[in-house]
């Protein structure tokens, strides 16, 4: 798990996980299968997988295509929207260029000894950018964006000794390199009555082949009029195409291996086929949407070999669960993260497919999947462990039954588990919540938060609630309800909520979006508060009052001191609250972060120590201090400035017992150690690393597991003081210090043994030894 990784790390460090089982591009290196992702680099050696991120040097998580160069560097594309190149050395994945123009795509690589193709697509435009060998090294020469027709697509790229052919969405088209590719004129389509997509293009030292309308071509680089019809066939659409040794041409179309040498096509797999190589023994490996699959040409049988791995890098939602265990939701269904790996949870797509393993059985080395006939709707908008331990799922818009061009699957607004126990899963539907749509004989459902109060008690936000008019609800620890209608709330609540929270007071704070279809004679949108005497599902009375009186407030969030958070287009505003009928005894004047685009889905979370987490679809995270400073300064976390995978962040929770944030994004689960956790009373769990401390050093030595604002000194055994670091603060230091081994002049220290005076303001102390090695 995460934290165990993290056991040893320092306060700013990151981890990446992501989903590595969609493979769109396959090579062979020295018998090392690489694989390219939209989740990075996937290496398969020895039947043990390794997965290369952005922690380990790759400039973007989403790869389209790969290539190695005769140089033995592999070329990594990117997909959309970052069409990044990067050249590194598959030895090491050492990076050893980055080219990025803003493109949106790379789609295809052709490297020859000197010269270098990619063909890219910026925007609704694609084209053809070129690299020249010089020196030992590639240098970028020029772009290719004019041709005789306007091409919506290149599907891949070949080069023969002085021409280049390129597939596209109108046929395959041929230049001659040492002509000026800048003129349209000197593009010529190659086959004129070949005017479709070219869906697959490949070449060995003497042919190119290409897959056209079902059928198969092939001609002679020297010849290319000796054009020949290799295959033909309905929907034999090759998506591949590789020449094994002796000029043997084999291919896959979606589906389906084919041996053109032999005639011999495969039995139909499940899987979808995307890339197809050799390995060093000539076996066949293609790369599939759920990981490598070898085909077996003795036993004529496929064989998969996916890795351990969530089954999506989109997360709608997670949560850190009370032993640690990390719970992620999407449009599929749950993935966890545990000491071992990843295991999902997933609706079921064939009828009939349920399958559920027991936890003493399970491969951490390999996918773990378990399925059950349950709908995850849309995705899953939140994710809560209740007092009994059980987890939570608000489902965003789904329906009571799904089986209509598909598997039989039972949905509602809240699916509850325990996840070690799939028998145990329920389902709370339309008989309980509210919905808006009633077509087809199912009533559709949005369920956009769940709170838990102090007491236990479920509290829900159902957006939408258009036919009962009940956009709050409360489950009791009995299992009783209150649904709460927005016709008796004296026109103080809106129908649709999307995020609730409580106050020190056990007060009900609503936060609700625009949404004109389902506030008809409702505010449409805003702030408000429930306050009920006696027992939650039977009240006494109960009031409602309105704050905001209409617009889009997207989440509030609770802080320190009394202080409710909320987050508007506009940005991040606060109350200081009271316990009085006016609930307000002031709003701050101003809004904090009024330049980030907060649109919808923008969330606010509280960290352990009361910092307010702004969380963006579009601008990353931007996080608000309990001083009302921002943190780590006014930039925020993004993508360009930090190892985050995506700015389309969408959810966070904390592991306040071991300082880590846990990012949702569109691309990935990020992972950051985070100086905001439970605070160390005394230095009983204090640790030093590394240990002994190799000098010169391009990390620091840290002291960890320290008390709030603790400053230390470096002295030698006879007490000399050569180094001091005092306080920076919680929001810089948290619970650790760092030493660069360096003394007060800025230079490296000897070797021999060191101490550390460790103490605090209080006037605790405690010290430590570290043995330096000065190489």
């Amino acid at each position: 798990m995460s934290s165990i990784l993290f056991a040893q790390s320092r306060i700013g460090d990151w981890e990446v996980e992501t989903s590595a089982i969609n493979i769109q591009e396959l090579v062979n290196y020295n018998g090392v299968i690489i694989g390219a992702t939209h989740g990075g680099l996937l290496k398969f050696e020895e039947s043990i997988f390794s997965h290369i991120t952005t922690i380990n040097g790759l400039a973007d998580i989403s790869i389209n295509t790969i290539q190695l160069d005769p140089h033995g560097n592999l070329w990594i594309g990117g997909a959309a929207p970052n069409g990044f190149i990067q050249i590194m050395n598959p030895s090491t994945f050492e990076s050893i260029d980055v080219f990025n123009y803003d493109l949106s795509s790379i789609s295809d690589f052709n490297i020859s000894e000197t010269i270098g193709f990619a063909a890219y697509m910026d925007g609704p435009d694609v084209g053809l950018l070129k690299w020249i060998y010089s020196n030992d090294e590639w240098k970028y020469s020029d772009i290719y964006k004019n041709f005789p027709n306007q091409f919506m697509e290149i599907t891949g790229i070949v080069l023969g000794d002085d021409t280049i052919y390129i597939g596209t969405d109108i046929g395959l088209w041929v230049g001659y390199l040492d002509d000026n590719l800048k003129d349209p004129n000197n593009w010529i389509l190659a086959f004129p009555e070949l005017n479709n997509r070219i869906t697959a293009i490949t070449q060995s030292e003497t042919h190119l082949s290409f897959s056209h309308d079902s059928h198969l071509y092939e001609f002679p680089f020297s010849h290319p009029s000796a054009l020949v019809e290799n295959m033909s066939g309905e929907n034999i659409d090759f998506v591949d195409l590789d020449y094994a040794p002796n000029n043997i041409l084999r291919g896959i179309t979606e589906h389906r291996f084919y041996d053109l040498l032999y005639g011999f096509v495969s039995p139909k797999s499940k899987r979808i086929f995307q890339s197809i190589v050799m390995d060093e023994s000539n076996q066949i490996v293609i790369g599939t949407d759920a990981g490598f699959t070898y085909f077996d040409t003795h036993d004529l049988k496929f064989h998969s070999f996916i890795p351990n791995s969530p089954v999506t890098n989109h997360f709608t939602a997670v949560k850190v669960l009370e032993d640690g265990r990390i719970v992620c939701g999407s449009k599929y269904g749950l993935s966890i993260l545990e000491e071992g790996g990843w295991r999902n949870i997933l609706e079921i797509t064939v009828d009939n497919s349920e399958f559920v393993q027991s936890s003493p059985h399970y491969d951490y080395s390999r996918f773990i999947a378990d399925t059950v006939a349950v709908e995850f709707g849309e995705y899953i908008s939140d994710i809560e462990q209740g007092p009994d331990g059980r987890v939570y799922c608000a489902i965003r818009g789904v329906r009571d039954s799904i089986w209509w061009g598909g598997p039989k699957r039972y949905g509602g607004g809240i699916i509850h588990l325990d996840i070690d126990d799939l028998s145990t899963i329920s389902i709370i539907n339309s008989t309980d919540l509210d919905y808006f749509d009633t077509s087809e004989g199912n009533n559709y459902q949005v369920v956009m938060d769940l709170q838990f109060d102090k007491y236990g008690n479920l509290w829900i936000a159902n957006p939408y609630a258009v036919y009962k008019r009940e956009p709050i609800h409360v489950l009791d620890t009995n299992g009783d309800w209150l649904h709460y209608s927005s016709d008796e709330s004296n026109n103080h609540l809106s129908r649709s909520p999307g995020s609730l929270t409580f106050d020190n007071w056990g007060r009900l704070w609503v936060a609700a979006f625009q949404a004109e279809e389902a506030n008809s004679n409702a505010p449409n949108g805003g702030l408000f508060m429930l306050d009920y005497y006696g027992y939650v599902t039977n009240p006494n009375s109960f009031e409602w009052t309105s704050i905001i009186d209409g617009g889009s407030v997207w989440s509030i969030a609770m802080g320190n001191m009394d202080r409710l958070f909320y987050l508007t287009p506009t940005g991040l505003n606060y109350y200081d609250l009271v316990d009085s009928p006016s609930p307000v005894e002031r709003e701050n004047p101003y809004a904090f972060f009024p330049n980030i685009s907060f649109g919808s889905g923008s969330k606010l979370r509280v960290d352990y120590r009361g910092n307010i987490w702004a969380l963006s679809p579009s601008n990353g995270i931007h996080v608000l201090l309990d001083n009302t400073s921002p943190w780590p300064d006014i930039n925020g976390l993004r993508k360009e400035n930090s190892f985050l995978t995506s700015d389309e962040v969408i959810d966070v929770d904390f592991d306040s017992k071991n300082g880590l944030a846990y990012i949702a994004t569109s691309n990935g689960l990020n992972i950051l150690r985070i100086p905001f956790k439970e605070s160390y009373e005394t230095y009983s769990q204090m640790k030093i690393y590394p240990s002994p401390f190799h000098l010169p050093a391009d990390t620091p030595l840290i002291v960890d597991g320290l008390t709030d604002e603790s400053s230390m000194m470096i002295m030698t055994l006879n007490g000399h003081i050569i180094r001091k670091i005092p306080s920076a603060g919680i929001a810089k230091d948290g619970y650790q210090l760092q030493w660069d081994g360096k003394d007060e002049k800025g230079q490296w220290v000897g070797s021999g043994v060191y101490l550390l005076s460790i103490y605090d303001y209080s006037g605790q102390s405690q010290m430590g030894k570290v043995t330096v090695i000065k190489h």
